[in-house]
C-alpha cells in the first residue's frame, strides 16, 4: 500500500512539475499570437488523444492523455490550405518579426517562469546559518590568524555579514588580504587574513577557483572515542560514544570547549559529568566517573591534534569519535583494502590533518592517480597506511543510489554533529528579484555549459535523461517541500526554454531560425529544402529521445 500510494505521489508530482511548465510554455505562444491577431484554433496541454475539450471563440481548449507536451495550433503554421476569409490572420501571413516573437515566446516564458518562482522562494523570512564559527581548520587562513570557533564575523572589508554564506559571496569578489571583523564575547577584533585560493572541480570536471577562510559554521558534539584500552579514561569506565557534559562543573557543549578546557587546566584529577545511550537504543543515562591522569604522554602520541583533549599536564586517552572509525565494510573498498580497523582514529590525510570527518575528507583529492598516504592512532600506535587510488570512470547510467555505492570510502564515523547557530533573514521585495535574477543567470549558465559539452563530446550522451528520469526528479523534490519542489520546476523550466531555443527542426529555435534565413535571403525557402531539413531535425530529434529512454530504462530498471 505505501509503494502504491509513494508511486501516485510521484506521478502527481511529475504531470503537475510537467504541467506548469508545458501550460506556461504554450500560454506564450498563444498570447504573442493573439497580441498579434493570429487566429489559433487549439490549444492543448498534452499531446493527443484528447480527454476533454471546450470551445471559447475561435480556440478549442483542450487536456490531452500524453503529459510529456502540448500545442498551440495557428491558422497557416503549416504546409495546409487556408480559408480566403483566414489569410490576413494566418501565421504564415505575417511579417517575420511577428513570426520570430511568436516562436520566441514559449521559451522565452519558460526563462520568465524561473524568476517568478525563485522571488517565491527567496521572498520573506528565512531561518540560515548565523555568521558563528563552529569549526576552525587546522593550518588554515583563520587559524594562522586566531579566529577561534565561537567567534562571529560581523564583517568583512567594511562589508557586513548577516548570514554564513555571505563570508563566501563577500570573499569570492576580493582579492589580497581582507579585514575581517568578529566579536569574540564582548570584544571587537579586526583581524587581517590573506584567503587560500582553492581549485576545485565543478560537475563538468572544469576547475574552478574559491577563496577560502578555512571554517565552517559546523559544531561537534563533545562526544569522545577510546583508542587506548591501557589510558586512564578507559580504565575509569569511559568509553567510546560517551558523551562529555560537564568537567569539574563546567558545563560542555562542544568538543572545542572540552580541549580547550582541558587545555589550560593544571590539576591531574578529573570528574566527568557523562551522557551514555543506553543499550536498548530508546534513551540515555548521566552518571560522573572520576579519574586521574597518568602523568606522561605516550611515546609519539599526538596530543597537538585537534582530535585529542588531553590536560596541560598529563594524559587521559580521550579522542573525538567524529574521526575515529566505528566500521570497516568488507569487500572492494579504499578502508578495507588499506588496512583500516574499527577504533583507529584518523589523523592526518597525507599531510592534512583531519579534525572533522564531514568537512576536510570531502576536500581530500581522490580523483587522480596516486599513493595516498593515512595516518592513524591504532591504540597508543601511530601508524600510516597506503592506497594506490586509481581513477574510477563515473557510471553515468547507474541510478542515484548505485552511483552513491560506488563512491563509498568503506568506512563510517560516529556522527556528533550539533545543531548550528541560526539567524532569521528577512529578504524584502527588490532583494527577493535580485536573488532570484542571480540565480536564473547562474542556471542558465550552467544548462548553456551542460549543452555545449554535451554536443562537444566533453560530456558523455549517458548523462542525458528522459521522462523516466524527471518522473524520479519530481518525485524526489516533492519529498523536500514546497520550497525545493519549486526550485527543481524553475531549474527545469530553463532547461525546457533553452533546448527549445536550439536551431533544430521540429523545435521552436529551429522555426525561428528558419524565419531569421528566410529574413536574409529576403525570399521563403524553398519547400523541397525546408522538408528535408526539417527530416534531419526530426531524425535528430528522435535520435536523442532514444538515447535519453534507453538511458533512463538502464539507469532505472536494470543497474
Amino acid at each position: 500500500m505505501a509503494t502504491l500510494i509513494n508511486g501516485l505521489t510521484m506521478l502527481l508530482a511529475f504531470i503537475v512539475l510537467l504541467g506548469v511548465i508545458v501550460f506556461i510554455h504554450e500560454l506564450g505562444h498563444f498570447l504573442m499570437a493573439k497580441a498579434f491577431n493570429i487566429k489559433v484554433t487549439q490549444f492543448s496541454l498534452g499531446f493527443p488523444p484528447k480527454m476533454v475539450g471546450i470551445t471559447f471563440g475561435e480556440t478549442e481548449y483542450c487536456l490531452s492523455w500524453i503529459p510529456l507536451g502540448g500545442y498551440c495550433a495557428m491558422v497557416g503554421e503549416g504546409d495546409g490550405e487556408v480559408a480566403p476569409e483566414d489569410l490576413p490572420r494566418s501565421f504564415n501571413a505575417q511579417a517575420p518579426w511577428k513570426r520570430a516573437l511568436v516562436l520566441a515566446a514559449g521559451p522565452c516564458s519558460n526563462l520568465i517562469l524561473p524568476i517568478i518562482l525563485y522571488f517565491f522562494v527567496f521572498a520573506g523570512s528565512h531561518e540560515v546559518g548565523a555568521p558563528t564559527i563552529g569549526y576552525v581548520k587546522a593550518a588554515s587562513p583563520a587559524a594562522v590568524a586566531g579566529i577561534l570557533p565561537g567567534d562571529t564575523i560581523t564583517a568583512i572589508n567594511g562589508q557586513e555579514v548577516k548570514a554564513f554564506s555571505d563570508i563566501g559571496e563577500i570573499l569570492d569578489g576580493t582579492s589580497g588580504s581582507v579585514a575581517v571583523s568578529i566579536k569574540r564575547g564582548t570584544e571587537n577584533l579586526v583581524l587581517d587574513i590573506t584567503p587560500n585560493v582553492t581549485e576545485n572541480k565543478d560537475i563538468f570536471g572544469d576547475v574552478t577557483q574559491k577563496r577560502m577562510l578555512g571554517i565552517s559554521l559546523a559544531k561537534q558534539k563533545a562526544m569522545v572515542a577510546i583508542t587506548d584500552q591501557a589510558a586512564p579514561a578507559a580504565l575509569a569506565g569511559v568509553k567510546t560514544g560517551d558523551i562529555i557534559k560537564a568537567v569539574n562543573g563546567v558545563e560542555i557543549s562542544t568538543w572545542y570547549e572540552l580541549r580547550s578546557f582541558l587545555q589550560k587546566e593544571q590539576g591531574t584529577h578529573f570528574e566527568l559529568a557523562i551522557s551514555r545511550e543506553t543499550a536498548e537504543g530508546d534513551g540515555s543515562s548521566d552518571f560522573l566517573i572520576a579519574l586521574d591522569a597518568a602523568s606522561e604522554l605516550p611515546a609519539g602520541y599526538p596530543a597537538a591534534y585537534y582530535s585529542s583533549a588531553e590536560p596541560a599536564r598529563g594524559y587521559l586517552g580521550l579522542g573525538l569519535a567524529n574521526v575515529t572509525i566505528s566500521r570497516v565494510d568488507e569487500g572492494e573498498n579504499p578502508a578495507h583494502a588499506m588496512g583500516l580497523l574499527a577504533g583507529d582514529r584518523l589523523l592526518k590525510f597525507d599531510d592534512q590533518e583531519i579534525g572533522f570527518w564531514e568537512i576536510d575528507l570531502p576536500s581530500v583529492d581522490v580523483t587522480t592517480e596516486r599513493l595516498l598516504h593515512i595516518t592513524v592512532l591504532r591504540g597508543q600506535e601511530v601508524k600510516v597506511l597506503e592506497y594506490n587510488l586509481k581513477r574510477i570512470e563515473p557510471d553515468y547510467l547507474a541510478n542515484p543510489q548505485k552511483q552513491q555505492e560506488q563512491n563509498q570510502f568503506g568506512a563510517y564515523n560516529y556522527t556528533v554533529l550539533l545543531d548550528s547557530d541560526m539567524v532569521t533573514i528577512n529578504y524584502g521585495f527588490f532583494k527577493s528579484i535580485n536573488l532570484a535574477l542571480q540565480k536564473v543567470w547562474s542556471d542558465i549558465a550552467l544548462t548553456a555549459k551542460a549543452l555545449s559539452h554535451l554536443f562537444t563530446g566533453r560530456l558523455p550522451l549517458d548523462t542525458m535523461g528522459g521522462p523516466i528520469m524527471l518522473f524520479y526528479i519530481a518525485g524526489e523534490a516533492a519529498e523536500h517541500g514546497l520550497a525545493y519542489f519549486v526550485s527543481i520546476m524553475a531549474y527545469i523550466s530553463i532547461n525546457i526554454g533553452l533546448l527549445n531555443l536550439l536551431p533544430v527542426p521540429p523545435l521552436d529555435g529551429g522555426h525561428l531560425a528558419g524565419v531569421i534565413v528566410e529574413s536574409v535571403i529576403r525570399r521563403p525557402i524553398p519547400p523541397k529544402v525546408k522538408h528535408y531539413i526539417q527530416l534531419v531535425g526530426l531524425l535528430l530529434l528522435m535520435l536523442l529521445m532514444f538515447v535519453a529512454f534507453k538511458n533512463d530504462v538502464i539507469r532505472y530498471f536494470i543497474r
